[in-house]
């Protein structure tokens, strides 16, 4: 398999796409969040390394960020979050080789231990970051 930073991305902001409840999917940061409900893709550190005789490996780290516009409705906002956060689990680990662009993958959904509501041009959002792993490997001379 080659390294691809772009293909998990893609792959990430597919599954984000599809979750219902999510009314907009992003690969990036948008720069307004002009829905109720979005969530963007972005991407992390890669720490590629040497592992065995011609074999190299590289962990990539993606964030995924449901944002939830609030309007005051913050017993909406959590429990909206909750289902989409049901839902993306079982997509993301549904396949654990996102369609094949990578060997295997873990998330860290402790990056929300501490609530963040965030203002957006003068908008309040509920923010929910999922840390996503993954890990390719491919063959070198």
């Amino acid at each position: 398999m080659a390294f691809s930073a772009k293909s998990p991305l893609q792959r990430l902001k597919t599954i984000l796409s599809g979750l219902t409840g999510v009314q907009a999917a992003y690969e990036g940061v948008p720069e307004s969040l002009p829905y109720a409900v979005s969530a963007y893709v972005t991407l992390g550190g890669q720490d590629p390394k040497d592992i065995a005789g011609g074999l190299r490996s590289r962990w990539a780290n993606y964030r995924v960020t449901f944002a939830y516009r609030v309007g005051g409705a913050e017993l909406t906002a959590e429990e909206a979050l909750a289902d989409i956060l049901d839902l993306f689990e079982a997509a993301l680990y549904a396949d654990r080789t996102l369609a094949g662009t990578v060997e295997s993958l873990e998330a860290d959904w402790s990056g929300a231990d501490e609530p963040r509501y965030v203002p957006v041009v003068g908008v309040e959002y509920r923010e929910f970051p999922v840390m996503v792993k993954v890990k390719q490997q491919r063959n070198y001379p």
